[in-house]
């Protein structure tokens, strides 16, 4: 299914209820956004799960993403594509998260964004593993929100333009990376 939207800014697809108070245990499977942000996560245990995030150039310095995340815990992000997320600074982000916690960001493929993941806000024992992140101006970003952020990564592969930034900082981490600097892009990851 392919989602759109023509106009304003909105997120096409999220786990906010009319009131404001998030959802907990939803799934969003399956479907192709052509917007950002796609997706507004909130809330506990919620997935976002085998899609296609097609974003597009924003002249802003302020937050524009992909996905963004915001207060959730115990959610799942995996088999997505998110690409085209483009801005004038590393605030345009394919994936952008705010306090969140015990997440898992697995098997995503990450391009042609400003900045590829931008773990911005206090993620607590947040777990990003086997993403494949290429293409960005910079491929990711850690906390930079002045508090306590701790992340496990493991056997994710960023291939770098010379320029681009790798940077998470983090009072604790377990880290595997593959990186490596090339031009070419491969396809798409399964």
């Amino acid at each position: 299914m392919r989602l759109s939207v023509q106009s304003g800014s909105q997120s096409v697809v999220g786990t906010l209820s009319s009131n404001a108070q998030a959802l907990d245990h939803v799934r969003f499977l399956g479907f192709t956004i052509e917007t950002e942000p796609a997706m507004w996560m909130a809330g506990v245990g919620n997935e976002f799960a085998h899609n296609d995030v097609q974003g597009h150039y924003v002249a802003t310095t302020d937050n524009h993403d992909g996905l963004r995340i915001e207060h959730a815990a115990e959610f799942r992000v995996h088999h997505n594509a998110i690409h085209g997320v483009r801005g004038e600074s590393q605030n345009s982000a394919g994936i952008k998260l705010y306090d969140t916690n015990d997440g898992i960001i697995e098997d995503k493929y990450f391009y042609d964004n400003t900045t590829g993941v931008f773990d911005k806000d206090s993620g607590i024992d947040n777990t990003y593993r086997r993403n494949y992140i290429t293409g960005n101006d910079a491929q990711r970003y850690g906390n930079n929100q002045d508090q306590i952020s701790t992340v496990f990564i493991h056997d994710n592969c960023s291939t770098a333009r010379s320029s681009s930034t790798i940077s998470w900082p983090t009072r604790r981490s377990t880290t595997t990376w593959c990186v490596a600097s090339s031009s070419a892009a491969p396809g798409r990851a399964k």
